[in-house]
């Protein structure tokens, strides 16, 4: 107990240290543990920061990037749901998507898809609400649910009618033209194309996202 207590002032003073030297914030220290691929250093750091100050959702976010990159899944998951229920505005989004992309990674898919419809159930908003609705469509697109993802697109579009600014309705034609290519349903997909004002069909290609990694809002990581 005493060893642990003396190791954990330690780790503690080399933050301050390094900090003090480099004047960078300690979510900024750690990050760049995470960038110089110091993974298991970042989540001593990181593990550290979360017993001082527990209500930053900025440890359990860097933490979560951390053990995702040491394949230690379920721990990033239990990460990146403590950081989205502390968090708010973009980084809310930006740690729920990723604690759906290590679901996805997994394939775990229907546990991703109850988290979907948990959040949209406790949507406080309508622009919440499509945000979830619409996020969902492109994950029921990239499991390869079409028919599910369809349903989904027809209602955003159909909503877009009466909210232009929120739901950018030619992107969701784009988007649910692939859905109809993957159902074979050209004439529909062309359609659709057109409808967002392109013209040349034979060469648009596929606009809906794959589900990403995010370290922050700037960095995005592909697997």
């Amino acid at each position: 107990s005493l060893f642990k207590s003396e190791l954990t002032k330690a780790l503690i003073a080399l933050v301050l240290i390094s900090i003090s030297i480099t004047f960078i914030s300690p979510f900024e220290y750690t990050q760049k543990l995470i960038e110089q691929k110091r993974y298991n250093d970042a989540v001593k750091i990181a593990t550290i920061g979360s017993k001082f100050l527990p209500i930053a959702h900025e440890w359990y976010s860097l933490r979560g990037f951390a053990n995702f990159q040491l394949e230690k899944y379920n721990d990033a998951i239990l990460d990146y749901d403590k950081a989205y229920q502390l968090s708010a505005d973009s980084f809310e989004i930006m740690n729920f998507d990723n604690k759906i992309f290590v679901k996805y990674y997994l394939e775990d898919y229907d546990s991703a898809l109850a988290d979907f419809d948990n959040e949209i159930q406790k949507a406080q908003s309508d622009n919440e609400r499509d945000q979830f609705l619409w996020d969902k469509a492109q994950f029921l697109y990239n499991t390869k649910k079409y028919n599910d993802a369809l349903e989904l697109y027809n209602t955003l579009i159909t909503k877009a009618e009466n909210d232009p600014v929120f739901l950018l309705r030619d992107r969701l034609y784009l988007e649910r033209a692939e859905v109809y290519k993957k159902l074979n349903k050209m004439e529909l997909a062309k359609l659709d194309v057109e409808s967002a004002g392109i013209m040349d069909f034979k060469t648009f290609k596929n606009p809906i996202p794959k589900p990403m990694l995010m370290l922050d809002n700037e960095t995005f990581y592909s697997y």
